[in-house]
């Protein structure tokens, strides 16, 4: 991916950053995805204006963005995967965390074939939100944890649109 930056000398200009991808070839529609995934994770899809607006109500956030034309916050890659990520680290070391998402990614992972590797995605919350409690049983985490999960699942199977909607 490259992702350029196109300024004016104008202290004032906001900067604008594209992120673009060579397009040709077998893997063409997987790198048309990877490079809109970017671009969201990035926040280079967000209209700087409005999140200056919205920015400008907390002294602090108008700090920053007046110290930096342009600023762009790091966007949550996947709502339904911050969720999980966030109940499954919650009141454990990081390194139990990073094995409880191994875990559960290993159970439940979406198995996808690219340029000839195998790589696990997260688990759609669709998946999940056909589950028991149960089912999340193997999980090392109390009861009200895997419940949260499924719940999770549930609310964004349901609503699809939600973190565009937030």
């Amino acid at each position: 991916c490259l992702v350029t930056v196109d300024g004016q000398s104008a202290p004032e200009a906001r900067p604008d950053l594209h992120c673009s991808l060579d397009t040709v070839g077998p893997a063409a529609d997987l790198l048309l995805w990877a490079g809109a995934f970017v671009s969201s994770s990035l926040g280079l899809d967000l209209h700087l204006a409005d999140l200056e607006s919205a920015l400008s109500q907390d002294p602090v956030a108008l700090r920053v963005t007046s110290q930096y034309r342009g600023f762009r916050p790091i966007v949550a890659l996947d709502l339904f995967e911050t969720l999980c990520l966030s109940i499954l680290g919650q009141q454990v070391s990081v390194t139990a965390a990073a094995a409880y998402q191994r875990l559960f990614t290993d159970a439940f992972a979406e198995r996808e074939p690219i340029l000839g590797s195998d790589f696990s995605l997260f688990p759609l919350a669709t998946k999940i939100a056909a589950l028991g409690e149960g089912d999340l049983s193997f999980l090392p985490i109390p009861r009200g944890r895997r419940t949260a999960i499924i719940a999770a699942a549930r609310l964004m199977a349901e609503r699809p649109h939600l973190r565009t909607e937030l």
